[in-house]
């Protein structure tokens, strides 16, 4: 990994009806109330927002590029500031999820599961793994969630699914673990519009 520094339907997700016979996804007890997002088709996570993003590090905003590398399943989204590759992001989907593999912090084995299908906005869910990073791996816990949100680029409001990953990282036994909050908002056919590493690292389309 990259360790320097470093989003179609058209009925609102609100208002998409249950689908008779479909099963629902995850824990029925941490199951949502919002809209069924029946399959990957239904949201297309994967595609191309654009080709440029404002990236910002620590408070500075960066303009760059955004190259889009689909390889099979295996999504690898590249920032390229003056032609050169910045920060990546990887990701990788099929019918069953859409998945990070890696983010400006680290890497996630197994892949960490943002949108699962089917699923209704509102589900929650876990996920344990090790995320890796600067050749240490470390145990990490995760709660994923999802909420409908209006994510406004410039002053052009998209409906949105944000989703919201909660992790726990532990270094040493007996220590608390750190904590770590990555947001991802994803708009239906336009891809992930925006996400936000903490508060160090955030990328948002230009034009989507």
């Amino acid at each position: 990994m990259d360790t320097r520094p470093g989003r179609r339907w058209m009925i609102s997700l609100g208002l998409i009806p249950l689908l008779a016979g479909c099963t629902h996804a995850g824990n029925p007890a941490n199951s949502g109330s919002g809209g069924l997002i029946a399959n990957l088709a239904a949201l297309h996570p994967e595609v191309a927002p654009g080709t440029k993003a404002m990236l910002k590090l620590a408070g500075v905003k960066v303009p760059v590029a955004v190259k889009y590398v689909l390889q099979g399943k295996k999504l690898t989204v590249k920032l390229l500031a003056h032609g050169e590759v910045f920060e990546e992001e990887g990701y990788e989907s099929d019918a069953e999820s859409f998945r990070l593999r890696e983010a400006a912090d680290g890497n996630y084995a197994p892949p960490l599961e943002l949108l699962k299908f089917p699923m209704h906005v509102g589900d929650k869910w876990s996920w344990s793994g090790r995320m890796e990073t600067g050749g240490i791996s470390r145990p990490t816990k995760a709660t994923v969630s999802s909420v409908n949100n209006k994510l406004y680029v410039g002053a052009v409001g998209h409906d949105s699914v944000q989703v919201t990953v909660d992790l726990e990282i532990f270094a040493d036994a007996g220590r608390p673990p750190t904590k770590r909050k990555l947001t991802f908002w994803f708009v239906p056919n336009k891809g992930l519009i925006r996400r936000e590493f903490g508060t160090e690292s955030v990328r948002e389309t230009v034009t989507p």
